[in-house]
């Protein structure tokens, strides 16, 4: 395993596969110019249109790259018009659910808590220092 997300938006009545792994996190916050946990930060109160704009591009340049899909890259226009078709709320939810994925991966835990490792809400025990 990777890390690796993919996510859909719906624009249209098509489906729009957004993909994101470390590098096109990387290449999103090297050109909006901050890092990734201030990007999805912001958006808790509020966020910006045109970050969410170039975090989808990214998205979608990936997942174009991802499938071996020829053509032109993907423009700001192309992604400017999934925004407008699908709207900031529906594209926010696939994205930073995708993006937090990746963020995510190697998690030492489980959803619930559990250590995978254990099967218990604990870390695993280090060795006993009376032995």
């Amino acid at each position: 395993m990777t890390a690796r997300a993919e996510g859909i938006i719906y624009a249209n009545g098509q489906e729009v596969t957004v993909f994101y792994n470390n590098r096109a996190i990387a290449n999103a916050e090297k050109e909006i110019g901050r890092g990734i946990v201030d990007v999805v930060g912001s958006f808790q109160s509020g966020g910006s249109i045109s970050e969410m704009t170039v975090l989808l591009r990214h998205g979608m340049e990936a997942s174009r790259r991802d499938q071996r899909v020829g053509g032109r890259p993907v423009s700001m226009v192309d992604a400017y018009r999934v925004m407008d078709e699908a709207g900031f709320t529906a594209v926010a939810m696939s994205v930073i659910e995708a993006v937090a994925e990746v963020l995510g991966y190697g998690e030492t835990s489980t959803e619930d808590g559990e250590d995978p490792s254990t099967g218990s809400g604990q870390a695993p025990a280090g060795p006993d220092p009376n032995e």
